[in-house]
């Protein structure tokens, strides 16, 4: 399996929060991340839609060839 570095930017008190729960639950990072990014994509479509209601569409950055 290949994989891919995403690189986000995050508040520094949700940074904090996140690194303290990884801890208290005996994974790294990248697992705690792994995880949270597969719950969230197991959901529908609306489902993950309501969380970014009002949200800035603006897109930064480079363009990103995806692939499905």
């Amino acid at each position: 399996m290949s994989t891919k570095q995403v690189n986000v930017e995050l508040p520094e008190a949700d940074a904090k929060r996140i690194k303290i729960d990884a801890i208290e639950m005996g994974v790294t990072l990248n697992e705690y991340a792994t995880r949270a990014f597969r719950a969230f994509m197991a959901k529908n479509r609306g489902q993950r839609r309501v969380h970014f209601d009002g949200a800035k569409r603006k897109v930064l950055g480079r363009k990103l060839k995806v692939q499905p």
